[in-house]
């Protein structure tokens, strides 16, 4: 090897290392206020997919209500229909939001049945949460993972609830 090339090498050993390291970090600490608060959406229809044989899936339908509520400190709680989550974690979306449309991701944990055909008794669920618009509401996809994979099972529009005077 060049001399050039041997130079470069520490170099580029530092940039690897730095990227591991800080795609291990905490996204976020804090939620910005048009997050935080308490939301709602009164209908959305969810599918959940079960795992037949190989690839094989089938898909069950369910309508439910949906609240949650996200602190500034990046924590939530809430209900999916009759699914209940408390400390769920609330991360900024790694990735590229103009791209994704993604802006945070709430880490539900594994929930239980949704509703009243829902045909599992535990799946791990997020919420993938859009922009806030301006007149107070959001898209939230809902979303049933299984490894590596986010099944679209569904998405709602949230509204903030107003704060009591």
């Amino acid at each position: 090897m060049n001399k050039y090339v041997l130079g470069l090498l520490p170099a580029i050993a530092l940039s690897v290392m730095l990227y591991v390291l800080c795609s291990f970090s905490p996204a976020t600490t804090t939620i910005p206020p048009a997050y935080t608060g308490e939301w709602y959406s009164d209908s959305a229809v969810l599918t959940v997919r079960v795992r037949a044989k190989g690839l094989k899936y089938s898909f069950v339908k369910g309508r439910v209500a949906i609240r949650v509520k996200i602190t500034s400190d990046g924590i939530a709680s809430g209900v999916i229909g009759d699914a209940k989550f408390t400390q769920a974690t609330v991360v900024k979306n790694k990735g590229n939001e103009v791209i994704t449309g993604i802006t945070y991701k709430v880490k539900c944990g594994v929930l239980g049945k949704m509703f009243h055909d829902d045909p599992l008794e535990s799946k791990p669920v997020e919420l993938w949460l859009k922009p806030v618009k301006k007149n107070g509401v959001f898209v939230a996809e809902i979303r049933q993972k299984d490894g590596w994979d986010a099944f679209p099972m569904g998405e709602c529009i949230a509204t903030k609830k107003p704060i009591a005077q």
